[in-house]
């Protein structure tokens, strides 16, 4: 017999307030909508199934193992080595250096969290020594963190382009230049490039401060093999010549025998401990999108994209108001759903409300992601707050007041991106032609 669903949903809302996993509220209020309308409860397992038989979904445990591997070894100290001769040792090279090699590390690792944990130790006494303030040096590795996952070849970047049914290559393209624009967006109008009077730190003791770097040349040489790494991973992908399984399966292989016959920072405990990390990762996220596609499921059965595409163009003119109210539902959105479950339950609901104002689907996406970049840093569901606090000994409300600036320099970001879209169709229209409509 059917249940009254409306009690279920402030039920569901209430547990999920006092911290219940998403996966269970997901699912729970899919199998709600289903007993209520009397269909088959066994649409929910199913949905786990479609996400199985998917041709693409190795790719995402085989990236992710890769990001791992680089992360569990000196990688990130070698890159960061690389990055700060690259952009000079002074203040303003140090925070521009940060930021990209932040957002670059977390579109490898397929997780801004990691890339904290990773990278956290490492920037942060290397800003300090630039005189450069405390707070505002976790404030910029916390919100640079999120800013990897328009690259190649994040988790979410995947996961959209398989949900849109759109060319994963087209999708690595198209992240390019609008990761560089929102890097600079948070730079220039977070506040971080401005200049600090000299002694704005306490001293550090020896073991704190950061360590001495090498000249460019010698940083380039010794970070030679995850250099490239990039070129060698998405390289065979866009230019065809390996699938997106196959494209992953190479990074991840290249990734191990660097760091094992190369550097030999590889061992089997690092190695176990990268695999575990991996199967938590990307277990987490099966869960969520298997539970998540079943109420999406639902709703497309239930005809709600069509009624929400009526309802948004009788209420919104023309397509750049809708994209301005687009930006600020997708923060809202970000701040309370974990990314995964937001790209499978709402995307297939605002795709067809964005084509039906002319929106290419790939520029649809690369605004979804640059949105879901905010809500790292928004609480309840800003993790990146979170492992910041842990990572660096401080409070969660000194870390959320810090990441203020950051917050409304990524939403600008996102906003030009949505407001230019040569910014995702150009690059990807120049070297692989017309991209899907």
């Amino acid at each position: 017999s059917a249940i009254p669903v409306l009690p279920a949903i402030v039920a569901l809302l209430a547990a999920l307030v006092f911290g219940a996993p998403i996966f269970t509220v997901l699912g729970a209020l899919a199998l709600a909508l289903f007993w209520q309308d009397a269909l088959p409860l066994a649409s929910v397992a199913l949905s786990h199934y479609q996400i199985t038989v998917n041709p693409s979904l190795p790719a995402l445990p085989l990236f992710t193992l890769a990001g791992l591997v680089f992360a569990r070894t000196g990688a990130a100290k070698r890159l960061g080595a690389v990055f700060v001769a690259l952009f000079g040792g002074g203040a303003t090279g140090t925070v521009v250096a940060s930021a990209v090699l932040c957002s670059a590390f977390t579109a490898f690792t397929g997780g801004s969290g990691v890339t904290i944990l990773a990278l956290g130790g490492l920037l942060l006494p290397l800003l300090r020594n630039a005189d450069f303030p405390e707070q505002r040096g976790i404030s910029l590795v916390t919100s640079a963190s999120a800013l990897g996952v328009l690259l190649a070849p994040s988790v979410p970047l995947i996961m959209y382009a398989i949900i849109a049914r759109v060319p994963i290559n087209t999708m690595f393209l198209a992240g390019l230049l609008p990761a560089a624009i929102m890097v600079c967006f948070l730079l220039v109008f977070g506040g971080y490039l401005k200049r600090q009077g000299p002694g704005i730190n306490p001293p550090m003791t020896k073991s704190a401060a950061a360590p001495a770097h090498p000249g460019l040349p010698a940083a380039l040489w010794a970070a030679k093999w995850e250099i490239l790494a990039p070129f060698v991973a998405i390289g065979a992908l866009v230019s065809g010549l390996a699938t997106p399984t196959e494209s992953a399966a190479i990074a991840a292989a290249y990734a191990i025998l660097t760091q094992v016959l190369a550097h030999r920072e590889l061992g089997w405990r690092k190695l176990g401990g990268a695999l575990s990390d991996c199967t938590q990762i990307i277990g987490g996220v099966m869960l969520i999108l298997g539970m998540a596609l079943g109420l999406t499921n639902y709703l497309i059965d239930a005809g709600i994209p069509d009624a929400a595409i009526t309802w948004v163009q009788g209420v919104i003119p023309n397509k750049w108001v809708f994209l301005l109210v687009l930006n600020l539902f997708l923060f809202a959105a970000g701040a309370l759903m974990e990314i995964f479950a937001a790209l499978v339950v709402l995307v297939p609901l605002l795709l067809p409300v964005a084509l039906s104002y002319g929106i290419d689907p790939v520029h649809f996406g690369i605004i979804f992601l640059a949105n879901m970049e905010l809500g790292f840093l928004c609480p309840p569901a800003g993790m990146n707050i979170y492992f910041a606090s842990a990572m660096f000994d401080k409070p969660v409300r000194y870390v959320a007041v810090a990441v203020l600036p950051a917050l409304l320099a990524i939403f600008l970001g996102s906003m030009a991106i949505a407001l230019l879209p040569a910014t995702a169709t150009w690059l990807p229209t120049l070297l692989l032609g017309d991209i899907p409509k």
